[in-house]
């Protein structure tokens, strides 16, 4: 490996092998699962391309939460100079080997409005700065471009890249554990900025692989997976924590969902809400799915919505009385909870709504004395510096517990963790796998267990997402790997549809009882 690549532990040898066969091609899709050093591979390749005179210049793109974290990675791991462009008084510069900036700063930077026409873009400054240079563009957590192709940040990477391609040639090297947020739809985007010979026209790909559409217009049924597999295979590396050389390097994953059927309150409540629901203009379906997945989740949540159609039934149902409403959920969470910390573990606690978050928190707060932890909460309602404290507070262990919204699923390590827990059921398999990889990184905790438990209410939107979820990770299994299902140590969609289905059928004791007990616990 290039003496500019300086990590005093070497690589793995499939990382060696995933920086040997990202070095001979020119566009990679590196699906690698979280834990096991996509950054290491992607800081060795820069080394290599650098030192062998095969690039001139660098660009690291990543999520604003990143920039840090990869500003010291490359500070101790290699010999290259860095740049960080972001920020009110960024300035590229051509001294640096590796520019490191946002998915949004790129994107003002590269495009600026045509004064023709304000919705066709331009290059911009961005562009002609790397334009003529042999460029290594590297996309960490490429998933965030994948969702459409008619975003605002998507065309303006696909302005920038297409123009380098045409003017002094562009390598592509996409990071990412979960490419697939959606649909299928997301692979044909990412191709078309990784290797755009491969793809074809969406028309074309419409064509081929999509059998229907849902009532917006968008495909939801696809054929023929398999050809598309073979297809994506032309570019895309995969790597996963299953395979036999590095399995042993992680620690062992059970999961376990658990379905809880609401008390009548609740369950009144909810099928009041719902009818409410349904009546909302059409405009406001993903406000509607959103407060009614989270008024499934913990019935308070409703009391802090801004959504006009939550607060005309908050109105008409009576806040008081929805205060006093049986939260079975937030119950088996904390009695869940309280097991764990008081073996001495620590939880994650993740919740899709912020406002369910801190429900959640108020009726931790509440707990009897016996029953009590510590936790934190980790959210994007409060600033950088709050969220950087509870995270060193969970690792040190002066908190045992973390409360979690989305903005943790990605970009944050805590092997320190050994249950993951899920409040709510995400929508996205792409959100349960982050979920899950984040107390599961190589080396760590390799003697242990890592438990990923799921509640479920019963005959609510939750069930609608459950399907949903699953529909994805069978998706997902067909185009990433359809070869693993032979592999007794992947949990494939398969796995976890009978998973689901012999939760469905019995009730978890722990979660039963009308107040907290100490004789139970955790698994």
């Amino acid at each position: 490996m290039s003496e500019l690549y300086v990590n005093p532990q070497g690589l793995y040898p499939f990382q060696g092998q995933l920086v040997a066969r990202s070095y001979l091609r020119g566009g990679n899709l590196a699906v690698v699962d979280a834990g096991l050093g996509k950054s290491h591979i992607a800081l060795a390749l820069a080394a290599l391309l650098v030192k062998d005179g095969m690039i001139d210049q660098t660009l690291l793109v990543c999520e604003q939460n990143k920039l840090d974290e990869w500003m010291d990675d490359i500070a101790r791991f290699t010999l290259l100079r860095p740049s960080l462009f972001h920020g009110p008084k960024r300035k590229f510069t051509n001294d640096a080997d590796i520019v490191v900036s946002t998915y949004t700063t790129m994107r003002d930077s590269f495009a600026d409005p045509d004064p023709r026409d304000n919705r066709l873009l331009i290059p911009g400054e961005g562009i002609e700065f790397f334009t003529g240079k042999r460029m290594l563009v590297i996309y960490d957590e490429m998933a965030m471009l994948a969702a459409t192709m008619t975003s605002r940040t998507y065309q303006a990477h696909e302005l920038a890249i297409n123009h380098w391609r045409h003017h002094g040639g562009v390598r592509i090297l996409g990071l990412t554990a979960t490419p697939m947020s959606t649909t299928p739809v997301c692979f044909y985007n990412l191709g078309c900025l990784i290797a755009p010979e491969s793809m074809g026209t969406y028309v074309q790909f419409c064509r081929d692989f999509v059998s229907g559409y849902d009532r917006w217009g968008r495909p939801s049924k696809f054929v023929y997976l398999d050809v598309l597999e073979e297809r994506l295979s032309t570019f895309m590396l995969r790597k996963r924590k299953t395979d036999p050389d590095v399995i042993d390097q992680f620690p062992k994953m059970v999961e376990k969902p658990v379905y809880l059927t609401l008390p009548k309150d609740h369950a009144a409540a909810y099928e009041s809400f719902e009818a409410f629901v349904q009546q909302a203009p059409e405009r406001d379906q993903l406000p509607a799915f959103r407060t009614l997945n989270a008024f499934a989740a913990h019935p308070r949540s409703v009391l802090a919505s801004g959504w006009k159609v939550a607060i005309d039934w908050v109105d008409s149902y009576g806040a008081e009385r929805i205060k006093k409403i049986h939260a079975i959920k937030s119950q088996a969470t904390c009695g869940y909870l309280s097991e764990i910390a008081h073996q001495g573990a620590s939880a994650i606690v993740f919740c899709d709504s912020v406002k369910a978050l801190r429900a959640l928190a108020e009726d931790i707060a509440a707990l009897p004395d016996k029953h009590r932890f510590s936790f934190v909460e980790y959210h994007g309602q409060q600033s950088d510096a709050q969220n950087r404290d509870a995270k060193a507070k969970f690792k040190s262990g002066d908190a045992t517990v973390l409360l979690a919204s989305s903005k943790a699923e990605r970009g944050i390590n805590l092997p320190e963790a050994s249950y993951i827990v899920n409040f709510d059921v995400p929508a996205r398999h792409s959100s349960y796998l982050q979920r899950a990889s984040r107390g599961s990184r190589i080396g760590s905790n390799v003697d242990g267990i890592l438990v990923i438990k799921t509640f479920i209410t019963r005959d609510t939107i939750e069930r609608s997402t459950v399907r949903m979820w699953q529909r994805r990770n069978e998706w997902s299994d067909r185009l990433q790997d359809p070869r693993a299902y032979t592999d007794p140590n992947f949990i494939s969609s398969y796995h976890r549809l009978l998973m689901l289905r012999e939760a469905q059928l019995t009730e978890d004791p722990s979660c039963l009882s009308s107040q907290l007990v100490d004789s139970t616990s955790a698994p």
